[in-house]
């Protein structure tokens, strides 16, 4: 198994420098040919989105499509694969990527509750999320 940070993740996604794009390629099509995965850590896929919107423009709905694509493909083995694709599926329609995916790691792990000082994070998850 071979793990991708940020930017090369990015370069296979937004291919704004044909260079750094085709060696990325490169790189994960060649781990596909000896049978390795590529592993996606969840913080990676967590700064992806952040510079897919901020520093690109993309809209929430392109960034979960791409999400998707990813989770769906058989390349790559996710980092807490259920907490990413269930903070996916409500990035679509509302909140901070970062903080769906902390309370969906949460709850994976069984976390009673997730506590916070963000009002509009515990608006998002009134049966979970307590204000500390």
């Amino acid at each position: 198994m071979i793990a991708l940070d940020t930017n090369a993740l990015v370069r296979l996604g937004v291919e704004d420098d044909q260079a750094q794009a085709a060696r990325a390629r490169r790189l994960v099509s060649d781990a596909e040919n000896r049978g390795e995965k590529v592993l996606l850590l969840s913080g990676v896929l967590l700064e992806m989105v952040w510079v897919l919107s901020k520093g690109y423009g993309f809209q929430r709905t392109d960034i979960a499509h791409l999400l998707d694509a990813l989770l769906s493909s058989p390349t790559y083995e996710v980092e807490n694969r259920t907490a990413v694709q269930v903070a996916s599926l409500r990035y679509r329609m509302e909140g901070d990527f970062a903080d769906l995916l902390f309370v969906e790691m949460a709850r994976d792990r069984k976390a009673r509750a997730f506590f916070s000082l963000d009002n509009r994070l515990i608006n998002l998850f009134p049966d979970y999320a307590r204000k500390i």
